[in-house]
């Protein structure tokens, strides 16, 4: 298979940007590794991730719902998140439904997802509620480049 074929198959991270959520404040993600080092179209590229902060500013989650958040990077080091659509909890637990990766941002370079699972009573609120929040559950995936399969199950 000759992997230009593919359009986004010559994309990829090459470092593992071990992100985490973020301990200065808890309304975000962070990257721990210093330099991000990724190929996007073929070229590589590396950044400084610096504080490297993977903002959710704007975005929700309806109550009892999940979402699939999808971080890239892009040639100027620029940090953007896409939303999946969001799913029943109840519907993601009893299999009925999955958590489908999102598009990522066109010139970017997918490094790293994050499912956010919203079991409060109130809507969350990316960038002011605290991810560790009661009933706020966040779990986090490194990624080379976009799965081919979509999420099944989340933390409850």
């Amino acid at each position: 298979m000759n992997l230009n074929d593919n359009p986004r198959a010559s994309t990829l991270a090459v470092t593992n940007g071990g992100v985490i959520m973020d301990a200065d404040g808890e309304e975000d993600f962070e990257i721990t590794e210093t330099n991000l080092i990724f190929i996007i179209d073929g070229l590589f590229y590396t950044v400084a991730s610096d504080d490297g902060d993977i903002k959710l500013d704007g975005f929700t989650i309806t109550s009892k719902y999940s979402a699939l958040f999808l971080a890239c990077v892009s040639t100027a080091g620029t940090i953007t998140v896409t939303k999946s659509a969001e799913v029943l909890n109840a519907d993601i637990t009893n299999g009925i439904a999955v958590l489908h990766w999102p598009v990522p941002t066109a010139g970017t370079c997918p490094f790293a997802g994050m499912v956010v699972t919203n079991d409060s009573d109130a809507v969350f609120t990316g960038g002011t509620t605290d991810l560790d929040a009661t009933d706020i559950t966040e779990t986090v995936y490194d990624l080379s480049t976009i799965p081919a399969t979509p999420i099944a199950a989340v933390a409850t």
